[in-house]
């Protein structure tokens, strides 16, 4: 199923997340789309927000302490995202809100269906 928003079709599903900041750090994970709804984690961070047409609100929150985050220090935080497509992947790229010298890259591959 194929979620409509703004000018972006988004396929519900499971997809691996590989992402870059500009603090010359990097990580992967997963996370799911489903009805606009985006869960996710990685090794250090759960992540949970919405989409809104063309953009994801994500609350990212550390769950290890032995950790960080990509932005380093930050335990918790929102990154304000702009999502394109391409064929059935997904690319979003923002900032952490409020403070928009600390930006981040992420490629979205759809893996599969959802259950």
């Amino acid at each position: 199923m194929y979620i409509k928003t703004g000018n972006i079709n988004m396929k519900n599903g499971l997809y691996f997340a590989k992402f870059n900041s500009n603090m010359s750090d990097w990580g992967d994970g997963v996370i799911t789309i489903q009805e606009n709804k985006v869960n996710g984690g990685d090794f250090a961070c759960f992540y949970q927000g919405e989409i809104k047409g063309s953009k994801i609100i994500l609350h990212v929150t550390q769950h290890s302490t032995q950790r960080t985050s990509v932005f380093g220090d930050l335990k918790e935080f929102d990154l304000d995202l702009d999502i394109k497509e391409f064929s059935s992947n997904l690319e979003a790229s923002g900032n952490v809100v409020g403070q928009p010298h600390l930006t981040i890259q992420i490629q979205l591959k759809f893996l599969s269906d959802l259950l």
